[in-house]
C-alpha cells in the first residue's frame, strides 16, 4: 500500500519515471564503452576500463564541488548541464578518434550523470517526506530497473548495429532527457533481489549519515557507488584476461556475500550505539 501511495503522487511519478529513463541510458550504454573502445580505438581492455573509470572520478569531481555549482546554477542548471554534458560525454565516446578524447568525454559524461543524478536524488528525498525509507528504496529500484532494460535494450542495438550508434544513440536520449535459461534467469532475479535489499538499506542509512550536509552527503555516496562500478569494470577485465567469467561471477558473489555480513555486524553495532546514548541521556 505504500508503493501506490507514492505511486499516487504526480511528482513522485515524474521523479521515479525519469530515473528510470536516465538508468536506461547511462548504464545501458555504460556497460558498452569499454567494448567498444577496445574494438574501435585498438586500447588493452584493461586501459579501456581505467578509461571507463573516468565516469566515477568525474562523479568525485561533483561531490567535490556541489555547494558552489548548486550555489551557481541552482537544481534547473544542474539537471539541464548535466543532461548536455553526459550528451556531449556518450558522443564523444562513440565518435573519439584517439584516447585522449575518449577519456576526456568519459569524464564529461560522469560529471554530467552526478550533476543530473544528485538534482533527482535530492528531489526524490522529498517526494514523500512521510514515507521517505519506501520512497528512496523505490527510486533505487527504478534506476537499478532502468539499467538492467537499458544492457538488454543495448545488446538488441549491437545485434542491429554497432557499438557507435549505441552510445550516440545514449548521448542523444540522456541530453533529451535533461535468450537465457531458467536457471540463469533465477540467478539474476535472485542477485537482483538481494542487491537491492542491502542497496536500499545503506541508502537509508546515507540519508541519515550527515543529516546538516544531507545534499552533499548523498552526492559522495552516489559517487562512491558509481565510482565502484566503474574500477568493478576494470577489475572485472583484468580477471577476464588472466582467467574467465566463471571465476568472476563467483569471486563476485563471495565478494557481496562478506559484505553483506559485515554490513549487518555494522548495523548491529549502530543500534547498540544508539541504544547505549539513549539509556544515558
Amino acid at each position: 500500500s505504500r508503493l501506490r501511495e507514492i505511486l499516487l503522487i504526480a511528482r513522485a511519478r515524474r521523479i521515479l519515471a525519469l530515473v528510470f529513463l536516465e538508468g536506461i541510458a547511462a548504464f545501458g550504454a555504460l556497460a558498452f564503452v569499454a567494448s567498444h573502445l577496445y574494438e574501435r580505438l585498438g586500447v588493452s581492455l584493461t586501459r579501456a576500463g581505467l578509461m571507463v573509470a573516468l565516469f566515477g572520478v568525474g562523479g568525485l569531481l561533483f561531490a567535490a564541488l556541489a555547494r558552489p555549482l548548486v550555489r551557481r546554477l541552482g537544481e534547473p542548471g544542474l539537471a539541464a548541464g548535466g543532461g548536455a554534458l553526459m550528451g556531449v560525454g556518450f558522443v564523444g565516446l562513440a565518435l573519439a578518434p584517439l584516447p585522449g578524447l575518449a577519456t576526456a568525454s568519459a569524464f564529461a559524461a560522469g560529471l554530467g550523470f552526478y550533476m543530473m543524478h544528485s538534482t533527482l536524488q535530492i528531489n526524490a528525498t522529498q517526494m514523500a517526506p512521510t514515507m521517505r525509507g519506501t520512497a528512496m528504496a523505490v527510486f533505487a529500484g527504478c534506476l537499478f530497473l532502468g539499467q538492467s532494460v537499458g544492457v538488454s535494450l543495448g545488446g538488441v542495438i549491437l545485434r542491429l548495429a554497432n557499438s557507435l550508434w549505441l552510445l550516440a544513440g545514449a548521448g542523444v536520449w540522456l541530453l533529451a532527457l535533461a535468450q537465457q535459461p531458467i536457471p540463469a534467469a533465477s540467478g539474476a532475479f535472485a542477485a537482483g533481489l538481494g542487491f537491492y535489499m542491502m542497496h536500499s538499506t545503506l541508502q537509508i542509512n546515507a540519508t541519515q549519515m550527515a543529516p546538516a550536509a544531507r545534499g552533499t552527503a548523498m552526492a559522495v555516496f552516489a559517487g562512491c557507488l558509481f565510482l565502484g562500478q566503474s574500477v568493478g569494470v576494470s577489475l572485472g577485465g583484468v580477471v577476464l584476461r588472466l582467467a574467465d567469467s566463471l571465476w568472476l561471477l563467483a569471486a563476485a558473489g563471495v565478494w557481496l556475500l562478506l559484505l553483506g555480513m559485515a554490513f549487518a555486524w555494522l548495523l548491529r553495532q549502530w543500534r547498540s550505539e544508539r541504544t547505549a546514548l539513549t539509556a544515558l541521556s
